[in-house]
């Protein structure tokens, strides 16, 4: 079924709430047995005389009000309030007081603000925001429920006037087969759920992340990995999932944990290596009083950005100096530096992708100028795997001081332009 039938802006000839009110609205009052006494209820004992009454009476014969009231005949409640969380299995449906939104797949949610609305009966009128396509143009919407399950109609898509929206045709005598807008398509099956908060696409660990309710998968420049999600919590904000493809122990178990900072995503792999999904939800959630700085793995917790890396993207990835076994890893948000089993973390403030260089904040747990600024250059070496590196600064007061730093120099990257060393030839190890 599609998450929109296309119904077409051609549907105004019958008035949206006059329809809703036909199917499964208040049936007609029933008129008496016309051969019973108005007050006694006995058989009429005017004997010898034809009642017509009985004989004509067709409000028995031709009340099909009981037929087609939907909610006695089908099993849907009177009740048709939808706000909540809904699945049609590959997209949901959220229904909120003024407001209604979906999403299919990881792109964007659609939005529109209810212009009238009535939850209990199943309709309402909104006007298209976000991501919809037709922003500013108006959205019939109807629904009906049925224990668990519901039937949802978006029965007009854009229409030019909110009078054109609420005549969009709506019909539900049988809404799995048809009955939704001038297309006559069927209605969408719901199911109740609850949909991942932190499914998206991010950018994050060296690459692109698509995270949803039933796979993590992590593509960079040199592999791919995968995770099967088992189990997760947006109350708890955990995520349970099996290590796949590519990963460091594929068949054991990872624990995510995640947090909000404002409106940024962080995330930690609190535990890669467990045996089951419930020794993976037992291990402590990591530390999120301050997840900038720190708290995962004695690490700051990995930002989920919305956009490309940040930071140069030749120099993305993870990098080792085999002379001496530094190993640099650099993400769109942070550049770690690894030497002799200590780490020092920097924060990605600023970059120039031409002439090649990083600012960033020294992390405050780092051992040299915590909390300054430090210029960090970089230059392409004989090939895609190799590149030139200098950390030329590492107490500039501010940003601004750290981009001005122009003292490395790359015309004597092998003998003393960097601070009078050699700037260092890094190779790539990994995404």
């Amino acid at each position: 079924m599609k998450l929109k039938p296309q119904s077409t802006r051609t549907a105004r000839a019958l008035v949206f709430g006059a329809a809703l009110s036909a199917c499964g609205g208040p049936s007609e009052e029933k008129g008496g047995s016309y051969g019973l006494s108005a007050t006694t209820g006995e058989v009429d004992a005017d004997v010898g005389e034809t009642d017509v009454d009985t004989d004509t009476d067709t409000d028995t014969d031709t009340d099909t009000d009981t037929d087609s009231d939907l909610d006695v005949d089908t099993g849907f409640v009177i009740d048709h309030d939808l706000r909540g969380a809904w699945t049609t299995g590959a997209a949901w449906v959220d229904v909120q007081d003024g407001e209604v939104a979906i999403v299919e797949g990881l792109n964007g949610w659609q939005r529109w603000q209810f212009l009238t609305v009535d939850h209990a009966g199943g309709h309402g009128v909104a006007v298209n925001l976000e991501n919809t396509g037709l922003d500013g143009f108006y959205s019939a919407f109807a629904w009906r429920s049925e224990g668990d399950t519901a039937w949802w109609c978006h029965a007009e898509v854009g229409a030019d006037a909110q009078a054109d929206a609420e005549a969009a045709f709506v019909d539900d005598s049988d809404p799995a087969v048809a009955g939704c807008g001038v297309d006559n398509t069927p209605w969408l099956r719901l199911f109740t759920g609850e949909w991942l908060a932190m499914r998206g696409v991010w950018f994050a660990y060296g690459g692109e992340n698509r995270v949803q309710e039933d796979t993590w998968t992590l593509t960079t420049d040199t592999s791919t990995r995968a995770w099967r999600v088992m189990e997760y919590t947006n109350a708890d904000q955990v995520l349970i999932a099996e290590n796949g493809a590519g990963t460091d122990y594929p068949g054991k178990f990872s624990r995510v944990d995640w947090t909000l900072v404002g409106e940024d995503y962080y995330a930690c792999f609190t535990a890669t290596d467990r045996e089951s999904t419930s020794d993976a939800a037992a291990v402590p959630r990591a530390d999120d009083t301050d997840p900038l700085f720190g708290g995962c793995e004695g690490a700051p917790w990995e930002l989920l950005g919305t956009e490309a890396p940040v930071a140069p993207v030749a120099s993305v990835g993870t990098w080792v100096d085999t002379n001496v076994g530094v190993e640099v890893a650099i993400s769109g948000t942070t550049v770690e530096v690894t030497a002799t089993g200590r780490v020092q973390v920097f924060h990605v403030e600023s970059f120039d992708n031409t002439e090649g260089w990083i600012v960033a904040r020294n992390d405050a747990a780092n051992p040299v100028d915590p909390g300054r600024y430090s210029r960090l250059d970089w230059r392409e070496g004989a090939s895609v795997d190799r590149m030139y590196w200098c950390w030329t600064a590492s107490d500039h007061l501010d940003p601004a001081g750290a981009e001005a730093d122009d003292s490395a120099d790359d015309s004597r990257l092998s003998t003393s332009g960097c601070g009078g060393q050699p700037w260092a030839e890094l190779v790539r190890s990994g995404g």
